[in-house]
């Protein structure tokens, strides 16, 4: 593509314009970059845009600013050229533009359904998820390989515990994207979440064997661990966790796997290590109180099960393995109410995997989000119980209960942020 100066002038004025934040509402780029009628027209190629779509995934301008400026007075690469600027718009933070651009774009059959896409993207950005994902189903209809529908779509779904949903779209991805091991990370996350641990420890062995950044690689290798101790695979768990950068976390799975396997003394090592410094951590908490009681030391077993019982009042395990020990201890009477409280806890835990059953047998339903909310809050996972809210929202932007349930989080961030002292002054 031949260089003029003129041209060159108006895109370095045009770029720094970009620069400095798209000040205006939507910038006409056909009044900005005017060839003059005495240059020799350039002849653009469909590689040429491809060059321009690429270089705006690296985050590069200028290919697509240059496009938009040698397609003026085009008609036929009108629509292309209203895509690039689109996509222009929605990285400077103009999502209603953008919209605008991207549906110009839609009536030139052969990108149409890259148009929608993005079409997608910037209705998302805008704030209406749901209409979002129509537009990426709309895309996919038209074109079933394209691998960023595919990916909005299995997170859309992923966040609404559309799980089949989410299934779907991430083995499409998978197969589209044979090098990226994320898709393949996320269907370990989704069947671990659903209690099917042999099927996570599958797409996770698969998501190693691809490529993953080094902070991913570390989550998978815990996450797999975690899949393979609850099949009982002790020591393909074991060289999983040792390819670990130690934590607190990490030692603690490591413990698991060396009692799976009868190593209690190496165990015990690892767990008094993260308990020194972290006295509270339940999941040490809990195996080391199951590690005292396999051995006769009741007292111990008690007095780890109780710690991880009220710093972790509404955990299952906690209650039931401490009515365990107390009734060993033959303090039955108090055995009797913690068991009551396992119960109390295992019954909306129950409910709670019921509710997500059918919010993946349900991927539109505000209701059902919102209960899972609901019990979320009741089993003191305020954070889950917000995402659920907020999931069902953009099922339906009008439902009332679950923006209020918002309101109240939001009221008791306020609440605590005014109740924080202010910091002291820095010293002289």
């Amino acid at each position: 593509m031949k260089k003029y100066s003129s041209i060159v002038a108006i895109v370095f004025f045009f770029s720094s314009l970009v620069t400095l934040g798209w000040q205006v509402w939507r910038i006409d780029y056909l009044g900005l970059l005017k060839i003059n009628s005495n240059d020799t027209q350039i002849e653009l190629t469909a590689k040429d845009w491809e060059n321009a779509m690429m270089s705006l995934d690296q985050n590069q301008s200028q290919p697509a600013l240059d496009y938009i400026a040698f397609s003026r007075g085009n008609q036929k690469l009108a629509s292309r050229r209203a895509l690039l600027e689109g996509r222009l718009m929605l990285a400077n933070s103009k999502p209603r533009a953008a919209e605008q651009a991207f549906a110009e774009a839609l009536v030139d059959s052969d990108i149409r359904p890259l148009a929608l896409y993005w079409l997608g993207a910037a209705t998302y950005a805008i704030g209406n998820p749901r209409m979002a994902a129509d537009r990426w189903l709309e895309a996919i209809a038209a074109r079933p390989d394209l691998a960023p529908a595919h990916r909005s779509l299995s997170m859309y779904f992923y966040d609404l515990g559309a799980s089949d949903n989410a299934v779907f779209h991430l083995t499409e991805l998978a197969k589209l994207e044979p090098k990226d091991g994320r898709p393949l990370r996320l269907l370990g996350l989704v069947y671990k979440d659903n209690e099917r641990y042999e099927d996570a420890a599958i797409n996770y062995r698969q998501a190693l064997q691809r490529q993953l950044s080094e902070t991913s690689r570390q989550e998978v290798l815990v996450e797999l661990t975690d899949s393979l101790l609850k099949t009982r695979n002790y020591q393909e768990a074991l060289e999983a966790i040792t390819q670990c950068t130690e934590s607190n976390d990490v030692r603690v799975l490591k413990a698991e796997c060396l009692a799976g396997l009868g190593k209690n003394e190496e165990a015990i090592q690892e767990l008094d290590l993260v308990l020194a410094v972290a006295p509270d951590h339940l999941r040490a908490l809990l195996q080391r109180g199951t590690l005292e009681l396999e051995t006769g030391n009741i007292d111990a077993a008690v007095g780890s099960f109780s710690i991880a019982a009220k710093k972790h009042p509404m955990d299952y395990t906690a209650h039931f393995k401490l009515s365990q020990a107390l009734r060993r201890g033959e303090k039955n009477e108090e055995a009797d109410k913690e068991a009551a409280e396992a119960d109390r806890i295992r019954i909306i835990r129950e409910r709670f995997a019921e509710l997500h059953q059918q919010a993946a047998a349900k991927p539109e339903d505000a209701s059902l989000r919102y209960e899972l909310g609901k019990t979320a809050l009741a089993l003191q996972m305020d954070s889950v119980a917000e995402n659920w809210y907020r999931a069902a929202l953009q099922m339906d932007p009008k439902y009332e209960p679950a923006r209020d349930a918002l309101r109240q989080f939001e009221a008791k961030r306020e609440e605590k942020g005014a109740q924080t002292p202010p910091a002291s002054p820095p010293s002289q």
